[in-house]
């Protein structure tokens, strides 16, 4: 438990800013994130833009959904009658813009959105090629990892891109089943909720070679359990408070 571990910024700093926008990473990286975690999904001409949800409807109160918009509509999306002033402009930013930006400066966890997308159809498998493609053209391998729920999306990345670091997300406990293990084989980091995360399974990861991260480190109560586990990355939508948090209680050890 006393080693150091990573403080990644869930979305950028999601707990000060409009999550996944520059504003978010740039405030992330001001406050001395390790890396920032932020998703990539298609728009309807199949250019990979960074937002979550499937539809704007947190930020502008619209139904519809991401994937039936153009990227010209997104980047061009005035965010400010909810979301104040200071977001007038900003828009839906491209994984290109990103990169570009970012790259380089800070580590980048891509997680890839194919939950909206039917498994293996064509346009999921372009969503993977295009983040692929993204980080490839940028020479970028060293400083991402792809992260992603779907372990099928996982193994297209490490066929595509075996050079990049793929991570598996889950949101449920583990059971250390067959297809568990088959499916852990094939990524190097497991990542689940805090209220997942112990000893036992840290321990047993460690064993065979696997990290442990655990996702919305948000609470007292989610840091002890991360702690515990041994992960070695936290991700938090608040980086500034995890940092300082992290470094009170080195100092009192």
């Amino acid at each position: 438990a006393g080693a150091s571990v990573g403080v990644v910024a869930h979305r950028g700093a999601s707990a000060r800013e409009m999550e996944n926008t520059m504003p978010a990473f740039e405030a992330a990286v001001r406050c001395g994130a390790d890396a920032i975690e932020l998703d990539v999904q298609l728009t309807r001409d199949e250019v990979p833009v960074v937002y979550h949800d499937r539809t704007l409807f947190k930020l502008d109160g619209s139904r519809r959904r991401v994937a039936e918009r153009s990227f010209d509509e997104l980047r061009h999306r005035d965010f400010s009658r909810r979301r104040g002033a200071r977001y007038r402009g900003i828009g839906v930013p491209s994984l290109a813009q990103v990169l570009d930006e970012l790259g380089g400066r800070i580590p980048l966890m891509l997680e890839i959105k194919a939950d909206g997308e039917r498994p293996r159809s064509a346009r999921w498998r372009r969503l993977v090629d295009g983040v692929v493609d993204a980080v490839q053209r940028r020479a970028l391998a060293r400083h991402v990892h792809v992260l992603s729920f779907d372990a099928e999306v996982l193994a297209l990345v490490g066929r595509r891109a075996p050079e990049l670091p793929r991570v598996w997300n889950v949101d449920a406990p583990v059971e250390w089943s067959p297809v568990f293990q088959r499916r852990l084989a094939k990524v190097g980091t497991l990542c689940l909720p805090a209220r997942f995360a112990t000893a036992t399974l840290g321990r047993r990861l460690q064993e065979q070679d696997r990290a442990l991260w655990v996702y919305r480190c948000d609470t007292e109560h989610a840091l002890l359990l991360a702690r515990r586990s041994g992960a070695t990355m936290l991700i938090t939508d608040d980086p500034a408070w995890l940092r300082r948090r992290l470094r009170e209680t080195a100092s009192v050890r």
